[in-house]
Formats: C-alpha cells, sequence, structure tokens
C-alpha cells in the first residue's frame, strides 16, 4: 500500500508539471519593445516621452489597438484585419510603406459600435529608436466599410497639419514593456467581447506579455515535482 501511495502521489506532481508547460507553450509570443521584422514595425509598446515624462501610450498588437492617455482609461481597438492596407507616404521622413488599420472602438466608449481608421507611418532611420507617426482620420464611421473609404483630410506628407487639419500623433518605441502593462492588461481582457462589426467573435488570442511569467511557473512545478519524486523514492 505504501508503494502505491508513493506512486500515485508521484504520478499527480509530474501530471501537474505537464499541464503547467502545455499551457506555458499554448501562450502567443510575448510583446516585445525591440523591433520586430520590417513589415510589423508598428508592433509594440509606444509612449510621448521626448521630453523625460510621457502622457499617453499605445500599445499596437496583431488584432489590437489600445491607447492610453494620462488620467483617462485605455481605449481599446479591435482591427478587422480584412480592411487592413498598405500606402506610400512619399515622404522621405519615414519609411516607404505606412498601413492603414479599420479597428472596432472600445464597446465602452463613447463611440461605441462604430468604427476608426488608424493611419500609422514609421521613422526607422534612427538605429537607436524608432519614431510612429499616427492619425486616427475617423472615429465614428457606422461600419467597417465606411471607415475604410480613402479620406481626403489626410496627407502623409504633412505631419504639421495633415491629420484632418491637426498634427500627427509622434511616438518613439518604449524602452520596455513596463510602461505598457496597464495596457496589456486591457488587452487581455477585451479578448472576451471584441467582434468585428459583422457578428463574428475575434476567437485568436492576442499577445500578451504574461509568457515568460508562464514559463516561469511551469519551470518551478517541474523542478518541484522532480524533487518532491526524487524524496518519495528515497523514502
Amino acid at each position: 500500500p505504501t508503494t502505491i501511495t508513493k506512486l500515485t502521489i508521484t504520478m499527480n506532481l509530474l501530471t501537474s508539471a505537464f499541464l503547467a508547460a502545455y499551457c506555458a507553450s499554448s501562450l502567443p509570443q510575448q510583446i516585445t519593445a525591440s523591433r520586430t521584422d520590417a513589415d510589423n514595425l508598428h508592433i509594440g509598446c509606444w509612449d510621448d516621452q521626448f521630453n523625460g515624462t510621457a502622457s499617453s501610450h499605445m500599445l499596437v498588437t496583431p488584432d489590437r489597438i489600445v491607447v492610453s492617455y494620462d488620467a483617462y482609461p485605455p481605449y481599446e481597438h479591435d482591427i478587422v484585419s480584412d480592411y487592413t492596407s498598405f500606402f506610400s507616404p512619399e515622404y522621405s521622413q519615414v519609411d516607404a510603406q505606412g498601413v492603414s488599420f479599420i479597428a472596432s472602438n472600445d464597446p465602452d466608449g463613447d463611440s461605441a459600435g462604430l468604427f476608426s481608421d488608424f493611419d500609422m507611418m514609421i521613422d526607422s532611420s534612427d538605429e537607436m529608436v524608432d519614431i510612429i507617426y499616427y492619425c486616427q482620420i475617423d472615429y465614428n464611421d457606422p461600419s467597417a466599410v465606411e471607415a475604410a473609404k480613402e479620406d481626403e483630410d489626410i496627407n502623409y506628407a504633412d505631419l504639421g497639419s495633415g491629420c484632418n487639419g491637426y498634427a500627427w500623433s509622434k511616438m518613439r518605441r518604449a524602452d520596455n514593456d513596463e510602461e505598457c502593462k496597464d495596457l496589456i492588461v486591457a488587452e487581455e481582457d477585451g479578448d472576451d467581447h471584441f467582434s468585428d462589426g459583422h457578428g463574428h467573435e475575434n476567437d485568436e488570442k492576442s499577445v500578451k506579455s504574461v509568457k515568460s511569467v508562464a514559463f516561469a511557473m511551469s519551470g518551478s512545478f517541474a523542478t518541484g515535482a522532480i524533487m518532491a519524486m526524487i524524496g518519495i523514492i528515497a523514502m
């Protein structure tokens, strides 16, 4: 009976270790503040900390845009990937390719149920830091189709007033992911209630900055299980 009990305990501990490892491996890759590949430089954590303080942050993942301003909760926008498009700014101050995202607005915000158009351009000429310019040219269109239509009030070569008469928002890539931790939490919580506006829920899990934690947990479980097994066998 004693041998059977030891074997049962050992198997339970090993099962816990394997389950933890499986959960960790199932999570998407970690968001990184460092550069991504050339076609996805917009992905990451951004801030406006050019003078020592940051008043706003933006988190861009493959399926969501989360923007936060001081004293306001994060605004979450779910990207409708079918309408993502690219454009050529033809402006020497930014990279040759820009990207336009159509996104559904925060379901808890003032423009819930409506759609926005985010145009983004990157300046990657400085090897030390990337700069992003973005313009939310539309914010209250009734459908993704309407938001995706060409806009006359945008000028890619005029960063000072080319966003519907206003300046393009300018941000730099954050030094680390910690700056976007609140936005990452908001982005994670948003997985359950975002859709593309056509009755299709977004089933893909967004990029989350928790994979490293999960792997650490799985490592602890595995180590504990192995040590416990050794102790039991030695009894």
